[in-house]
């Protein structure tokens, strides 16, 4: 059967030598995200706000711990928000639009065949994009290289400009990227598309993936909701005035109770 791929050149028919390797998920994404925010406008009771994208790093080189100095490749992708709803807030930490149902790798089972230590895996606190019904949280991880060598690392993305968009007054994200030497002198940002840069044994990395997008305006996100975002570890005390106008006052950190004052918040919305 012969299949019309559209024009040949065109974004979805690029011939050789065209570079196209994981740049399908990234694309075939935006096109999703945008359909919603359409539909959002026909149908905003059932708006959602842009989902944070696919995105994955892969880091390869020969195993120290090998005797033989085999190869190793770490390929990793991590979940992200998905957008703020109307009537609901976005879902925290879940697979991305392209992959339905897509888990996150063990990370044991990544220590076993590869040189790469995880050192955090965590939720990412006002990572979620302010909306009267907030943006899913994003996730961050992290890690160091252990005995690699001869290794390279690449990161394929594509969210560290064209970041996930809030809708109805909504407000964006966090950006994607990758940072070395997170806790160092010599922190260095990578940005979200790179390919083939050298690395080390000692080398240490984080990167975050994304929140959802906000929908609505997050003066009008109820109070209450906030407090319960800050101690659950989503927001902030100094975001939640910020973003939301909401002003939390600590009452026992340690059992995660806090409240809203609420004269100051009156004010300060």
């Amino acid at each position: 059967m012969d299949v019309d791929l559209g024009p040949e050149g065109s974004v979805v028919n690029a011939p050789h030598p065209v570079a196209v390797t994981g740049f399908n998920a990234g694309a075939y994404e935006k096109i999703v995200n945008a359909i919603f925010e359409l539909w959002s406008g026909l149908m905003p009771e059932r708006a959602l706000a842009c989902s944070y994208n696919l995105e994955y790093l892969l880091i390869g080189g020969r195993d120290g711990r090998d005797p033989e100095r085999g190869m190793f490749m770490w390929y990793d992708w991590m979940a992200g928000g998905w957008g703020g709803r109307n009537g609901k807030d976005g879902l925290n930490g879940t697979s991305p639009i392209f992959g339905a149902g897509l888990e996150v790798q063990p990370l044991e089972g990544q220590e076993r065949l590869s040189p790469v230590l995880t050192t955090c895996h965590e939720f990412i606190p006002d990572s979620g994009g302010p909306g009267r019904f907030r943006g899913g949280v994003g996730v961050e991880k992290g890690a160091i290289l252990q005995q690699a060598e001869d290794t390279v690392m690449s990161y394929s993305c594509d969210r560290a400009r064209s970041i996930t968009w809030g809708i109805g007054g909504g407000l964006p994200s966090n950006p994607h990227g990758v940072w070395l030497d997170p806790d160092g002198p010599d922190r260095k940002y990578l940005g979200a598309w790179f390919a083939s840069m050298p690395a080390e044994k000692g080398t240490t990395f984080t990167r975050p993936s994304a929140g959802g997008g906000g929908y609505g305006d997050p003066l009008e996100r109820d109070p209450d909701s906030v407090r319960e975002d800050v101690a659950d570890g989503y927001v902030t005390i100094a975001r939640a005035a910020k973003d939301y106008g909401v002003v939390i006052t600590v009452v026992d950190e340690d059992l995660a109770e806090y409240a809203v004052d609420a004269a100051a918040t009156a004010g300060r919305r």
